[in-house]
């Protein structure tokens, strides 16, 4: 439970922590990649990956429950995916490569934890998501987590 606990909270504080420091060499990294990471990562950029996440997150709570870490994992590495490619096409390959502690580094640990083998057009992942654009209830759903993250999300793309 401990590692658990370090890859969701610890590692990103000590990250931010790094980011946060003055004359730190991830600060100065930091820096110098965030204009083109705001660019590409506005709220316009991101608003349509954000809601067929959400999307595939309603997906979870509908499907058997067999299925619900499926619809996640898949819904997850697909928004994953979306967000990496972003940055990729608009950045560069050397930008997302300096830039990965920034992009995922408690989150690729998760999704290679509890989510290896869900990319995005794999067999597990076939037929689970619902397709990109497709509407979701969000905080008029009936399940109280995902109104929770719609209204959070809702903020978030203000």
């Amino acid at each position: 439970m401990q590692e658990l606990f370090d890859m969701i909270v610890a590692e990103p504080q000590a990250m931010q922590k790094q980011m946060c420091t003055h004359g730190t060499d991830e600060r100065a990294q930091y820096l110098k990649n965030a204009p083109c990471f705001q660019k590409v990562l506005s709220n316009d950029n991101l608003k349509p990956h954000i809601d067929d996440f959400m999307a595939a997150l309603e997906k979870a709570t509908e499907v058997k429950f067999d299925q619900r870490i499926p619809a996640v994992c898949c819904g997850f590495q697909r928004f994953f995916t979306s967000m990496i490619n972003l940055v990729e096409e608009d950045c560069g390959t050397k930008v997302l490569d300096e830039g990965s502690l920034m992009l995922g580094l408690s989150v690729t640990s998760i999704s290679d934890m509890f989510c290896k083998g869900y990319q995005k057009g794999s067999p597990k992942c076939e037929g689970i998501l619902p397709p990109s654009g497709s509407p979701y209830k969000g905080v008029e759903s009936d399940n109280q987590l995902i109104r929770f993250v719609a209204s959070a999300m809702a903020n978030f793309a203000k």
